[in-house]
């Protein structure tokens, strides 16, 4: 890759208004495709690759060039995190590349956030569980989720979406509810329509959640606690082969 040779300067600053000027006096500058559209000519020219020049924009040391890059890379108010629109893009205009974007780039980093967050928790001295300590209380304040969704915010929105994204039959029945064509029977067996209890009544849970089978948050707090609390008691034996998790 052709980088500058000195630390501090760009080896070619050629002035390109005067060169445009000649080439074309009617060329409108101010228009961004227009720009794009020449820087891109250039590279064709060139014959350098996108990844070289990306590279370059990057990795350069060039004060002038990391300016630029940190520009891209910073969260502005109006037009929001640079990369975002980059990957959205590939996301959106190369299906086929997906999986390898999932897999390099999104994988790693969903890793270190997961190793992070865990560290985290294990930490906090409010989910320190002591024999002297436990009481129903304590017991309750160690399981309440709003210190984990603190603590692991990624995790917490992750298995958010896991557990509580409905499902085909879920969403089939939401259709059939929207368009109010036919009302749809309850399944004998259903149990997340079930009546609870020989009453009939639905349990009195804070917000109407309806029991443990239509508040999938339950699913994913239980997951959270105990995968948590895995990590942190887990002691392999001396004679146990097996890596820890």
């Amino acid at each position: 890759m052709a980088q500058s040779t000195a630390a501090d300067t760009l080896d070619v600053n050629p002035d390109w208004a005067t060169m445009l000027a000649q080439i074309n006096p009617t060329l409108d500058l101010q228009n961004p495709q227009l720009q794009c559209q020449l820087l891109f000519s250039l590279l064709v020219f060139l014959g350098t690759s996108i990844r070289e020049f990306l590279l370059f924009l990057f990795e350069s040391t060039v004060p002038a060039v990391r300016h630029r890059a940190g520009i891209f890379m910073g969260n502005h108010p109006h037009n929001g995190f640079g990369p975002t629109h980059i990957y959205r893009a590939w996301h959106d205009r190369f299906p086929k590349s997906v999986p390898h974007l999932h897999s390099t780039l999104v994988k790693p980093c969903m890793d270190e956030i997961a190793l992070q967050e865990s560290d985290k928790v294990i930490s906090d001295p409010r989910l320190k569980v002591r024999l002297k300590d436990c009481t129903l209380d304590h017991i309750r304040s160690v399981l309440n989720p709003g210190i984990y969704r603190e603590d692991a915010p990624y995790t917490w929105d992750f298995l958010s979406v896991f557990t509580t994204s409905p499902n085909e039959y879920r969403k089939k029945r939401a259709r059939k509810g929207e368009k109010g064509k036919l009302a749809v029977p309850v399944e004998a067996d259903e149990w997340e329509e079930a009546a609870s209890g020989p009453s009939g009544e639905k349990p009195d849970f804070a917000g109407d959640t309806g029991g443990f089978w239509r508040n999938m948050g339950f699913a994913r707090n239980a997951t959270f606690s105990h995968g948590f609390y895995t990590k942190h008691w887990y002691q392999p034996l001396s004679h146990d082969p097996r890596p820890l998790p």
